[in-house]
C-alpha cells in the first residue's frame, strides 16, 4: 500500500523562489528561523554533516548564517506545513536542507545534499562566458554589416560636377601682375630735356649786344646747344613691344552650364559664384525670385563669361536655350 503526498503550489510560493530563505520565509508570513531553534533541529544531522565536510567540531553559527541567506531552490504547501528547499554555501561546499514551518515551528526535515561544484560550473565562470560571447557575436554582426555597405570615396571635383550637370572649362589667360609691370616699364621712357634750349636764346641775346669775338663765342655755343638738343632719346623697341601686347584686353573667359529637369535653381547660383559672376548664391537666389526671372528658367545649356554683369545673367536666364 502506497501513501500519496497531498502537495499543493500557490503563486505567491512561486514568487519567493530563487530568493534568499530569510526573506523569502518573511514574505509567506513565517516566523524568523532563529539560531537556537537551527541548533537544535541540526542536532540529528551533526554527525552526517561532520563526515561529509571533514571536520570534528561544525561552526554551527557560520552554518546558521550561511543558510539564512540560502537561495530558495522550491517551496511546497503540505497538510498546513510549508517546505523551503534551501540551497547555502559554507565551508567550501554546496548543502541543501529542507526546512519546515508549521505554525511558527521550525524543524530540518532533511539534509538533503553536501557536494561541491567545479569551478567552470560556478556562476561567475558562465556569467564571464556568457559575457564574452555576447561580445564576440557583437562584434561579428557588426563586422558582417560593415562589410555589405559600400565602401567610402572620396569624390572629387569632376566626378561632383558631372553628377550635378557642371561643365569643366579651364581656364587661360595671361597674370595681371605681368601686365602691370609691363606697363610700368613703359611709362618710365626717358623725355627730351628743355634745359639746351633756354641755354641757346640766351646765347643769341648776348650775340645780338655785345663785341664781334663774344658774338661769335657765342654763336658756337649756342650752335653745340642746338645740336645737343635736336638728339633723340633711344627707347628701347622690345619693352615698348611688350607693353603694347600687355595693354591689351584679355579676352572674357566662356563658362557653360547645362540645367537638367529635376535640378534645383540653386545649382545655377552655385556655379556662378564659384566663377566669381556672383557674390553670394542665396542672395542671387533671393535675386531670381523678387524679378520673376526663376519662371522663365527652362532646361538647358546657358552661356556666361567673366564680364558679365548682373542684369546681363538675368536677361541670359530669361532666353531660352
Amino acid at each position: 500500500m502506497t501513501t500519496t503526498m497531498n502537495v499543493t503550489s500557490h503563486p505567491v510560493l512561486n514568487s519567493v523562489v530563487h530568493h534568499p530563505f530569510n526573506s523569502a520565509s518573511r514574505d509567506v508570513g513565517c516566523s524568523e528561523f532563529t539560531e537556537a531553534e537551527f541548533l537544535q533541529a541540526l542536532q540529528p544531522y551533526l554527525s552526517t554533516l561532520n563526515d561529509a565536510l571533514g571536520t570534528s567540531q561544525l561552526d554551527v553559527q557560520r552554518l546558521w548564517m550561511n543558510m539564512m541567506v540560502g537561495e530558495v531552490i522550491a517551496v511546497e504547501f503540505d497538510a498546513g506545513t510549508l517546505l523551503f528547499h534551501v540551497q547555502g554555501r559554507a565551508f567550501g561546499h554546496y548543502i541543501d536542507m529542507r526546512f519546515a514551518c508549521n505554525k511558527d515551528q521550525w524543524t530540518i526535515t532533511a539534509v538533503t545534499s553536501v557536494h561541491t561544484r567545479p569551478f567552470w560550473r560556478s556562476r561567475l565562470i558562465t556569467t564571464l562566458v556568457a559575457c564574452v560571447v555576447g561580445m564576440l557575436a557583437t562584434g561579428f554582426i557588426g563586422y558582417t554589416m560593415a562589410a555589405q555597405r559600400s565602401p567610402i570615396s572620396k569624390q572629387t571635383v569632376q566626378s561632383w560636377a558631372t553628377l550635378h550637370g557642371y561643365t569643366l572649362v579651364p581656364s587661360a589667360g595671361s597674370s595681371p601682375s605681368s601686365a602691370v609691370a609691363m606697363g610700368n616699364q613703359s611709362a618710365s621712357a626717358p623725355s627730351v630735356p628743355n634745359s639746351s634750349a633756354s641755354g641757346a636764346s640766351g646765347a643769341s641775346g648776348s650775340s645780338a649786344t655785345g663785341s664781334t669775338a663774344t658774338g661769335s663765342s657765342a654763336k658756337g655755343s649756342a650752335t653745340g646747344n642746338a645740336k645737343m638738343s635736336t638728339k633723340k632719346p633711344s627707347i628701347d623697341k622690345s619693352s615698348s613691344a611688350k607693353a603694347a601686347a600687355a595693354s591689351k584686353p584679355s579676352s572674357p573667359q566662356i563658362y557653360h552650364f547645362t540645367l537638367t529637369s529635376g535640378m534645383p535653381l540653386h545649382d545655377i547660383s552655385v556655379f556662378l559664384q564659384q566663377h566669381h559672376l556672383v557674390g553670394n548664391a542665396f542672395a542671387f537666389d533671393q535675386v531670381l525670385h523678387k524679378t520673376g526671372v526663376e519662371k522663365y528658367v527652362w532646361p538647358g545649356t546657358y552661356t556666361f563669361h567673366s564680364n558679365m554683369t548682373q542684369s546681363q545673367i538675368l536677361q541670359e536666364l530669361k532666353s531660352k536655350p
